[in-house]
């Protein structure tokens, strides 16, 4: 919701350095595999080494780069179908990679609770994108939910950064990764509702009836 409203500030502010790989030749599907090694390589070098602040400034930078590649897509011409399949599947790799960090970070801690919280938002933030990839199959814009991939990668990043940069307890860390949790819950729940009210109880046209239960073999 947050990152949305902030969509056309970040585009803008995104067009001068995608101006710039245009014009060095550097295409989308480039950008879109940097960022996502980036991401990472921050993510799993120093989270579980607990340089949190560095780390976290590290994915900040990288996410932001990664973000260039459609913007870099459009200015060049260079929309591809492939090269949409290619961000939507690194971008998975790149959430599970940050929360599979500080999972990691939570473990070496001896922190079993924001261990299981880590590992819970990898699995259920994965539920989001993938209910929305469903129902567009389906014919269904499913983009609407309280909280977009943006939203959760901005407030994990920063929860985490501030834990070692202000001295803020694990306890709020905690706290705002049962808040993407619950926010990610939520978010495929509205989805799933939208496509229950554009399809309803109407029967999958892939799948052919068979007989009711007790009724006779048809006549040869």
């Amino acid at each position: 919701m947050i990152a949305r409203r902030l969509r056309g500030v970040v585009r803008a502010v995104m067009l001068v350095p995608a101006r710039g790989l245009v014009a060095l030749g550097v295409g989308p599907d480039v950008v879109t595999v940097v960022g996502t090694l980036g991401v990472v390589v921050s993510a799993f070098v120093f989270w579980p080494a607990g340089r949190l602040e560095l780390g976290a400034w590290l994915l900040f930078a990288f996410a932001m780069f990664d973000s260039l590649d459609g913007t870099v897509a459009r200015l060049s011409g260079r929309s591809t179908r492939w090269g949409a399949f290619l961000d939507s599947t690194l971008d998975r790799v790149a959430d599970a990679s940050i929360f599979g960090a500080l999972a990691i970070w939570f473990h070496l801690q001896g922190d079993t609770t924001g261990l299981v919280l880590a590992v819970l938002v990898v699995g259920f933030g994965a539920l989001v994108p993938y209910a929305r990839a469903k129902a567009e199959s389906m014919g269904v814009d499913a983009s609407n939910g309280i909280a977009e991939r943006g939203d959760r990668l901005a407030l994990g990043i920063f929860a985490t950064w501030s834990v070692q940069a202000l001295g803020v307890p694990v306890a709020v860390l905690h706290g705002v990764l049962a808040l993407l949790l619950l926010a990610s819950v939520v978010t495929t729940a509205q989805r799933a509702v939208r496509v229950l009210q554009a399809f309803g109880t109407e029967p999958d046209p892939r799948v052919v009836p068979g007989p009711a239960p007790g009724a006779a073999p048809p006549r040869r």
